[in-house]
């Protein structure tokens, strides 16, 4: 391969879906090919997902990336290529490789905050265009992309995601051990992920509401912590509409501990207005829930046949599928076979090799 520079500020970041798809690609490269790769951060304190040589003055990650990170590429020599895996990078370098992994800061600006939204807005335009090639995470995000800033199509390289090893079926004695140690219900419907207006909780607050499963000692258990703020719009986050008993708030839940949720649930349930992937839906799958979810973007090409699909907005259709499921054991069998068999077409270390080869060719 190529020498490899790889802009590692996201190894000091918190980890959500965007550092965390970076630290499975980047760690399979370097298990794969140690030599000739380079993790290169700016100087900060703190841990970090992955060990990475910290350089430079400027502490700020932004105008790191911009200013000292392509002069420490350009130092390395001609042959380097950088690959930034984490939607941004240096605007001065064109033989780069960048993941971007969905396009809503500037579709959808109202779902973040106004400063996060006007930084991608003037960054990705001169960005995009100007680096090698783009890595994304599915189809349909690589058709937005090309659209949007009409580019050759051999430009962009769509790369499946995966779920983490940590994804599997758990036995059924620690899934009891775990439920009652966390004083979850017997039978719950789970959502997981930020607390946040793309993800349209209003949505479902709404129909579980109507369920029957309701009345039925059946919770709803949404598993997730506040977005930040500096991120996204703390408005229209849904979050009013979960004040019931029989909905259960146990905020952000550990890594290690989700394989467990989902497995003790009867169903997942993922109501987002958009998804550039949809990880979580491939997650629940691999622990053998099955799941219901929007019939938009990205998310029934990610589920394939082995998901409900339900209109986002549609809170009478997301009741009738609630219910459908919920009081059919049959049925959740048949979906949690089926989620088992999709999940296992996807694979981190396929990406990883696609990756591999993309940086190989620029």
């Amino acid at each position: 391969m190529n020498d490899c520079i790889v802009n590692a500020r996201f190894a000091g970041m918190q980890m959500t879906g965007v550092q965390r798809s970076a630290y499975e690609i980047v760690s399979r490269l370097i298990s794969e090919r140690g030599e000739g790769i380079r993790l290169v951060s700016p100087v900060s304190g703190g841990k970090r997902s992955l060990p990475s040589e910290q350089r430079g003055h400027i502490r700020q990650g932004h105008i790191w990336e911009q200013l000292e990170l392509p002069r420490l590429v350009r130092g390395s020599g001609r042959e380097t290529v950088l690959f930034s895996p984490a939607n941004t990078g240096p605007l001065a370098l064109h033989r780069q490789v960048l993941t971007v992994h969905d396009l809503f800061p500037v579709e959808h600006p109202e779902w973040f905050s106004r400063g996060f939204g006007a930084w991608y807005k003037w960054l990705w335009p001169r960005l995009i265009p100007r680096v090698a090639r783009v890595v994304t995470n599915s189809e349909y995000t690589r058709e937005r992309i090309l659209e949007r800033y009409g580019l050759p199509e051999k430009q962009v390289v769509a790369c499946h995601f995966a779920h983490s090893e940590l994804f599997i079926r758990p036995r059924a004695e620690e899934v009891s051990r775990f439920r009652a140690e966390q004083g979850l219900p017997d039978r719950y419907l789970l959502y997981v992920g930020s607390i946040e207006p793309r993800k349209n909780l209003s949505t479902l607050a709404a129909a579980w509401k109507r369920t029957a499963a309701r009345g039925e000692g059946v919770g709803l258990v949404v598993a997730g912590g506040a977005a930040r703020r500096a991120v996204f719009n703390a408005s229209g986050t849904g979050i009013e509409g979960l004040d019931d008993p029989t909905i259960h708030l146990p905020g952000y839940v550990p890594d290690e501990h989700l394989p467990l949720l989902y497995a003790g649930a009867e169903a997942f349930a993922l109501p987002s207005l958009a998804e550039g992937f949809g990880l979580p839906v491939l997650e629940a799958m691999a622990c053998g829930t099955p799941v219901i979810c929007s019939d938009n973007t990205a998310l029934p090409e990610i589920s394939g046949k082995a998901a409900r699909l339900v209109p986002a907005l549609d809170v009478e259709a997301w009741t009738e599928t609630m219910d459908s499921v919920l009081s059919d054991a049959g049925l959740r069998r048949r979906m949690s076979e089926a989620g088992l068999r999709r999940a296992a077409q996807f694979s981190w270390t396929r990406t990883a090799h696609k990756v591999h080869r993309i940086l190989e060719e620029v």
